[in-house]
């Protein structure tokens, strides 16, 4: 299940925050918003109730052999509604808190990311990131008060949210299955094996020990790599200070995270042997966004 909502997030992403994609009448963030707000209420309605044969029993005989057929291939209405759910212990699937604490991770944690790189943005464009995943919530439904206005608020609610699913977690914790695939992905791209290490280095460094434990992230790493991964952290955050002495817009850890960016986009997003399911327009504004990246 966790799979499969952040599959349906990542729908909303790429049309949420291309140029125009809340303001303009050409973009289609509202529409994919919308559509992710449907599908969270069709998984509410499996999880709790199960596939739809099991609401017309009572229709004629052909429906239990349709259960029975069900049950032989299980499917993901089967799968979903066995796995159950403790309503009275933690509220209805797809809740406002599970989606509100899924919201911070688009806009605090990637913040909170981009401050430990220190590659921070302005307060100016840290709430406007906030504001515009606010936005997001809005359409999705979140209550107002679910939703921060600064950076001391986002880091308050995201604790709370946080310790909250660590309590509520039932077997089987698909939690680390998802985040070594996450990594695979990722590791599957990079032509370098040195560097292969990066993205479990990165999301115990981004994220902490505590929580790469929690989500799969643990695969070992050599002390010699770590030490070359440490060093060249420390070469480039003194090569920004230096240099931000004279040029203060430039930094070379804005320019490493932007080369990733157009690398993941081009290997992993626009891989025309796994293509990004998304419409053509919006794919089109995404490739543009990437040839502007690789020009700057």
């Amino acid at each position: 299940r966790a799979a499969a909502l952040v599959q349906i997030e990542r729908l909303g992403l790429f049309p949420v925050m291309v140029e125009g994609g809340l303001t303009s009448p050409e973009g289609s963030g509202v529409a994919q918003i919308l559509k992710v707000r449907l599908i969270h209420a069709t998984i509410r309605n499996l999880i709790l109730r199960g596939h739809p044969q099991a609401l017309a029993l009572a229709n004629g005989p052909a429906v239990p052999a349709l259960l029975e057929a069900s049950e032989q291939a299980p499917t993901m209405f089967s799968r979903l509604f066995s796995h159950g759910w403790d309503v009275n212990a933690r509220g209805l699937p797809c809740n406002q808190n599970e989606l509100a604490y899924t919201l911070l991770t688009f806009s605090y944690v990637f913040l909170r990311a981009m401050r430990t790189l220190r590659a921070e943005l302005s307060e100016e464009e840290e709430n406007s990131v906030l504001h515009t995943w606010n936005v997001v919530g809005h359409i999705l439904g979140i209550e107002r008060s679910r939703m921060p206005t600064s950076m001391t608020d986002a880091e308050h609610m995201f604790v709370q949210f946080q310790k909250g699913a660590d309590e509520n977690v039932s077997p089987p914790d698909v939690r680390p299955a998802l985040g070594k695939a996450l990594l695979s992905t990722m590791q599957a791209n990079i032509p370098f094996p040195i560097l292969r290490y990066a993205p479990a280095y990165l999301t115990s460094a981004l994220c902490g020990p505590a929580t790469a434990r929690v989500i799969g992230a643990t695969e070992p790493i050599p002390n010699a790599v770590r030490f070359l991964f440490k060093c060249v952290g420390m070469v480039t955050g003194l090569l920004d200070w230096i240099i931000q002495r004279l040029v203060p817009e430039f930094s070379f850890t804005k320019l490493a995270v932007r080369l990733f960016g157009v690398h993941a986009i081009e290997h992993i997003l626009l891989n025309e042997t796994r293509p990004l399911q998304l419409p053509s327009h919006i794919l089109h504004v995404i490739k543009k966004t990437n040839a502007r990246w690789r020009a700057l």
